[in-house]
């Protein structure tokens, strides 16, 4: 089986609300949390071939706290935060259907447009050679992609996605097969 283990970068010095694509820096405790994660990948003995980040420095910096193995590491756009236009700060309830109805008001990326250049991304490192991709990404467009993928039995409709919070897609068949442990609590 060929899988990405798909983690949410770990926490910014930020204000609340929508970061969208936003630059911030981690946290000191989002560094300790992105430490615990490496650890438990490590522990666990997951073979790291490839570690994937998104452009933005938060993601950057944690696929680098995960890198322990120096395993190729590799940015693609593919796995950017959703652009949310004039979103950014927003800290209410986000209802898709409106936000995908309102995108284009509001200079924003579509749900549809995010989760196909992230499957993009899925299939580019499919291609790569090594059992197992690292992909450190950002939680609004980690959302769109459980939603989307097919799930293994007894997986939930929706997992938390708090830092250093993930899960495991099988390359192959495209299907979440397990979440990856909450380290933030």
């Amino acid at each position: 089986m060929k899988y990405a283990l798909i983690i949410r970068h770990g926490q910014t010095d930020s204000p609340a609300g929508i970061k969208g694509r936003q630059e911030y820096d981690l946290s000191d405790e989002g560094k300790r949390t992105i430490g615990l994660v490496a650890t438990l990948i490590d522990y666990m003995q997951l073979q790291k071939s490839l570690v994937v980040t998104g452009p933005l420095r938060r993601a950057i910096d944690s696929g680098k706290i995960i890198n322990t193995t120096d395993a190729p590491f590799v940015q693609m756009a593919e796995f950017d935060e959703i652009d949310v236009g004039d979103l950014v700060g927003y800290s209410g309830e986000v209802d898709l259907d409106e936000y995908d109805a309102n995108a284009k008001k509001n200079h924003a990326e579509t749900s549809a447009h995010a989760v196909s250049r992230a499957m993009k991304g899925l299939l580019k490192i499919k291609q790569k050679p090594g059992q197992a991709a690292i992909v450190v990404s950002h939680s609004f467009l980690m959302t769109l992609l459980y939603l989307q993928l097919q799930k293994a039995k007894g997986m939930p409709f929706m997992v938390p996605l708090n830092h250093g919070f993930g899960y495991l897609i099988d390359l192959d068949t495209m299907t979440i097969i397990a979440p990856f442990p909450n380290l933030d609590e």
